[in-house]
């Protein structure tokens, strides 16, 4: 398979606004639980496949973007919950939610077809950089 940016950006978002930490009483605190189904049945999600919106979560994961808990019997996908995202994760997608700013990103990655994610999040910077300074 091969990891769709889209949907990387597009999941950060829909757990960015799904995901919430709740209160019942002064310091008693409930962590937010999303699970694969209700990821996918996401009304931003829909353009995307199961598979690699799944996909996606399992290398947000990896890379520690996110954190989830994946169970999988007998080779089967048994139950996929996201529980948090991560500082880094957080970073990231500060870097790349702006729609300008994620244009002009991908406009730059569409003339070498693909980087790393990395590369990916350092060009984002540096296309954020030069909107708040822009050049003389």
């Amino acid at each position: 398979m091969e990891l769709n940016y889209e949907c990387f950006r597009k999941v950060l978002l829909v757990l960015e606004k799904e995901l919430h930490i709740t209160a019942d009483s002064y310091l008693e605190f409930e962590y937010p639980l999303l699970s694969l189904r209700e990821i996918i049945d996401n009304e931003e999600l829909k353009a995307f496949l199961p598979a690699d919106v799944f996909y996606t979560i399992v290398n947000l994961e990896e890379a520690g973007y996110i954190t989830a808990e994946t169970q999988f019997a007998s080779g089967v996908l048994n139950e996929c919950l996201v529980t948090n995202i991560t500082y880094a994760g957080h970073m990231f997608l500060k870097s790349v939610k702006d729609n300008t700013v994620w244009k002009a990103t991908m406009g730059k990655v569409a003339k070498v077809g693909s980087v790393a994610i990395p590369v990916l999040l350092e060009i984002a910077k540096e296309v954020m950089i030069k909107m708040l300074i822009p050049s003389p």
